[in-house]
């Protein structure tokens, strides 16, 4: 996990010390984790969030505290540092929790997508117990009228709700369902972090009012360990850099443009940012432009400084075997549990009858298990 901050380290520790919290949380409960490496970022204010997230500023309606998603190699969380530290932890929880729920449901409906994270995002600490299931009173109160279920389980993700009324309702619904199928409908079965949803009944919508209209939602306490915290030091990083990792979030998500911008201004100020460099190779590899992205990623690599990424797709641009082993070579020292990148490396080796290469690498200990990935019907490294 990494947390950076354009703010001051003060603001990365605290962020810092609270996503661990949620991962050793979900993790004691579920064995639940992202299913990429985590990078998190305390922007100092609105103005630094709305870089990441331009498209909350582009419309009405409600302005998010945090924001997060899976990109292909890491997970994204970014929050801003000035709010509330209630208000704080309650947006971290909440994006938390949508990374776990891209790693066991990546095609979740958005009612499952956002009723998870509010549902698991208003779970309590007391003590040596973990409280689940306690009502939300934002979401109750709104329930006391209702739409029909099918305008909820209808809205697809990342449709923005610019009115806040349909929007509360819509939130409310969903943690309703979520309650429901987790904690009312499934009786006394195990406590799982994903419900079953895929095939709701015809008469959900009835039992689901019923079970709202009484509300006595039922609650779960469990026991929990308190957690002892990590002594890992986040990072303070200079304005270049700052400007540039949050360009490397945004480059995957709904708009890369946005951090297309973010990266020439790393690169007014850093020429030589490897990050913005990558983030700029990347953008036109994802646009099918692979003259552009080979002459960016060139020059990240170049700063002997790029991620493993960066070899990865120069191998994919290379039409030179010495270049496609020098790329993947670098990707798999920069990333030793890369495996997209050892199989593809290891396929070079194969191909080329180099098994002398290939065994220097198995007989390092520090390799081993990794390149005894399977290949075919053997080990690679039998």
């Amino acid at each position: 996990m990494r947390v950076l901050s354009n703010a001051s380290p003060a603001a990365a520790a605290r962020v810092l010390e609270e996503l661990d919290a949620a991962t050793a949380l979900f993790k004691n409960l579920f064995d639940a984790t992202p299913s990429r490496p985590l990078r998190a970022f305390a922007v100092k204010d609105a103005d630094s969030l709305r870089e990441i997230a331009p498209q909350f500023w582009e419309r009405r309606g409600i302005r998010p505290q945090a924001v997060a998603y899976a990109g292909p190699y890491a997970a994204f969380i970014a929050v801003r540092e000035d709010i509330a530290t209630a208000v704080r932890r309650e947006a971290l929880l909440h994006e938390y929790v949508h990374l776990l729920t891209a790693a066991q449901a990546p095609d979740a409906p958005a009612w499952l997508d956002e009723g998870l994270s509010e549902f698991w995002g208003s779970i309590v600490i007391e003590g040596n117990y973990v409280i689940v299931g306690r009502p939300d009173k934002r979401h109750t109160s709104k329930l006391s009228s209702w739409q029909p279920l099918q305008r909820t389980l209808r809205r697809q993700r990342g449709e923005f709700i610019a009115d806040s009324e349909p929007a509360e309702m819509f939130y409310a619904q969903s943690w309703a369902m979520v309650h429901y199928l987790i904690l009312g409908r499934a009786g006394k079965e195990p406590l799982r972090f994903l419900p079953e949803y895929r095939f709701l009944p015809a008469a959900f919508e009835s039992e689901l009012r019923e079970y709202v209209s009484k509300g006595q939602f039922r609650e779960m306490a469990l026991p929990y360990t308190p957690h002892v915290p990590m002594t890992t030091t986040p990072s303070y990083i200079p304005e270049p850099r700052s400007l540039a990792e949050r360009a490397a979030m945004l480059v995957f998500g709904p708009r890369p443009d946005a951090g297309v911008a973010l990266a020439k201004r790393a690169l007014a100020l850093d020429p030589r940012d490897a990050v913005a460099l990558e983030v700029m190779g990347t953008y036109f590899f994802l646009q099918n432009r692979p003259d552009d992205a080979r002459t960016w990623l060139t020059r990240a690599f170049d700063t002997k400084q790029a991620s493993a990424a960066a070899g990865i797709y120069l191998a994919l641009l290379s039409p030179s075997p010495a270049d496609r082993e020098r790329y993947l070579t670098a990707a798999v020292l920069a990333q030793p549990d890369l495996e997209v990148a050892w199989q593809r490396l290891l396929e070079i080796y194969k191909d080329d009858g180099r098994l002398g290469v290939l065994r220097r690498w198995c007989n390092a200990s520090a390799w081993r298990a990794i390149v005894s990935l399977p290949f075919g019907n053997e080990s690679a490294c039998s």
